[in-house]
């Protein structure tokens, strides 16, 4: 269920999807993004488990 939740939000936040961070994919883990985030930034452009909207393109 927790994996569920993190992954709604996350396709809630599309913007974040822009910041580079690591994500997990088939061959391992991935950077993905474009722009580095703002300072102090505390939001997770991943799940726990490392799945990040840009997976599913």
């Amino acid at each position: 269920m927790r994996e569920l939740e993190e992954r709604r939000a996350l396709l809630d936040r599309p913007w974040e999807e822009d910041f580079l961070h690591w994500a997990r994919g088939e061959a391992g883990w991935e950077l993905h993004g474009r722009i580095a985030p703002p300072p102090r930034w505390r939001s997770r452009s991943v799940t726990s488990t490392g799945w990040c909207p840009g997976l599913l393109r």
